[in-house]
C-alpha cells in the first residue's frame, strides 16, 4: 500500500517503550506506513528505519508538565503529518492544538487517567481529591478533542465512545519471545524473576521480605530488573534481610529480559490493591505465561478470572509478605505441577493473548482512517 505518515507522540515514556515502539510502531512500519516518533531521547535518531526525534529529557515533572508541550508543538506543527497517535493524557493541550490546524489525532489510552493518578506518590495527599476531579475532566477533553481513540484494555474502552474506540491490548509479540534456546524447566536453578518499576505499591518491600522468610534449603534467588524513582525507598528495601537473596540488575533492555525469563522457575506480580491495578492487565503477566513460567500474582477479582481458568498460576494477598513466600515455596517443591502452569500459561498466549492478534487490529484500523 502507499506509505503514509503517521507520528507517535509521547512525553511520559521511553523512546523503546514496548507497546510504543516494540508492539505499535513496528507493526505499523511493517504493514507499510511511514512512522515517526516524538519522544524523550538523547537524541535524534533512526533505528529499525525508524525515525525518533528527540525533545528534551527533564529530571523534575514539573518542568516536563510545563515544557514538554511546547518542544512537541514546535516540532509537529512543522511536519508534513496528517495523522498524530499521542500516548500521555498530559499532552491534551497538544491533542487540541493539533485538531485545530485540521490534524487527526488519535489518543492511546494506556490506563484509566482518575484512577491512575490516585496511586500517583508524587502527588500531595491533599491535592489528590481536586487532581482527580481535573482527570475526569481532561478524560473528557480528550473523548470530545480526539478523532479516534486506542484503550489499552477492555475495562478503559469502557467509559469511552463506542464508535470512535478501539482495543488493541498489551500482548506479547510471539516471534520475539521464544523459548527455543531456554534452559529445561526442571534443570534451573531456583531464580525468581521481576522486571519492572520498582516503587512502593508495586511490592518489591514485601516480596523482598517474602526471600527472608523461605527455607535457606530451597536457595533461593530473586532477580530484580528495574529502576528505583526514588532513593529514600530504595535505601529502605535494601537494608532488609531478604535483599541478601537479590540479585539487582538496574534497567535492563527486551533481550535481556528475555534470556533472563529463560533461566527462571517463577515470575512475580504482586501489585497493591490501587485502583488503577485491580483493572490492569499487566504485561509482564502475560510475558510470564509466554515464557512458560509459572507466577505469582495479587488475588485481583480480574486476575483471579483469568489465572484459575487457564490455571497458570497461584494468587496471593499482596500485602502480606508471608503469603508471597508460601506460593513461591509451593511451587519450588512441586517443580512438576508448576512446569504444568507454565505451559498452560504458554499455550493460553499462542492461542489467544498474543500481540499478533492486536497487531492485526491496529493496522485493519489505521488502512479504514487512512
Amino acid at each position: 500500500m502507499k506509505k503514509v505518515q503517521i507520528c507517535h507522540i509521547t512525553s511520559v515514556h521511553r523512546p523503546f517503550d514496548t507497546r510504543i515502539f516494540s508492539n505499535e510502531i513496528c507493526s505499523l512500519d511493517k504493514a507499510g506506513f511511514e512512522v515517526v516518533l516524538i519522544a524523550p531521547h538523547t537524541k535524534t535518531e533512526t533505528v529499525n528505519g525508524i525515525k525518533i526525534i528527540a525533545i528534551p529529557k527533564f529530571k523534575k515533572k514539573s518542568f516536563r508538565l510545563l515544557l514538554s508541550s511546547f518542544f512537541i508543538l514546535r516540532i509537529a506543527l512543522k511536519m508534513p503529518v496528517k495523522i498524530f497517535h499521542i500516548h500521555d493524557p498530559e499532552l491534551v493541550f497538544v491533542a487540541i492544538v493539533l485538531r485545530f490546524a485540521g490534524k487527526k489525532v488519535n489518543y492511546d489510552l494506556h490506563e484509566k487517567i482518575s484512577e491512575q493518578v490516585i496511586s500517583k506518590p508524587w502527588i500531595p495527599k491533599l491535592f489528590k481529591s481536586i487532581v482527580s476531579i481535573l482527570s475526569v475532566w481532561i478524560e473528557k477533553i480528550i473523548n470530545n478533542v480526539s478523532n479516534n481513540l486506542i484503550a489499552a484494555t477492555p475495562k478503559i474502552a469502557e467509559d469511552c465512545p463506542s464508535k470512535n474506540t478501539i482495543v488493541v491490548q498489551n500482548f506479547p509479540i510471539l516471534n520475539v519471545q521464544s523459548n527455543q534456546n531456554y534452559v529445561p524447566y526442571q534443570s534451573r536453578e531456583n531464580n525468581i524473576i521481576y522486571v519492572g518499576d520498582l516503587t512502593k505499591v508495586r511490592g518489591i518491600k514485601e516480596i523482598t521480605v517474602a526471600m527472608e522468610r523461605l527455607p535457606v534449603s530451597l536457595n533461593t534467588n530473586l532477580f530484580i530488573g528495574g529502576n528505583f524513582p526514588h532513593i529514600k525507598y530504595k535505601n529502605e528495601v535494601m537494608r532488609l534481610d531478604g535483599w541478601s537473596k537479590v540479585n539487582y540488575l538496574g534497567y535492563i533492555d527486551r533481550k535481556t529480559v528475555i534470556k533472563q525469563l529463560g533461566l527462571s522457575r517463577i515470575g512475580l506480580v504482586v501489585l497493591h490493591p490501587i485502583p488503577n491495578y485491580i483493572s490492569s492487565q499487566p504485561v509482564k503477566m502475560y510475558e510470564y505465561m509466554n515464557a512458560g513460567i509459572p507466577f505469582v500474582a495479587s488475588d485481583f477479582p480480574l486476575w483471579k478470572n483469568l489465572i484459575e481458568k487457564i490455571e497458570c498460576g497461584l494468587l496471593v494477598d499482596p500485602l502480606d509478605p508471608q503469603s508471597i513466600a508460601d506460593a513461591i515455596e509451593w511451587l519450588l517443591k512441586n517443580p512438576q505441577a508448576a512446569e504444568r502452569m507454565g505451559s498452560k500459561g504458554k499455550e493460553a498466549v499462542q492461542n489467544q493473548f498474543n500481540w499478533e492478534i492486536e497487531e492485526n487490529k491496529l493496522i485493519n484500523f489505521y488502512r479504514k482512517i487512512v
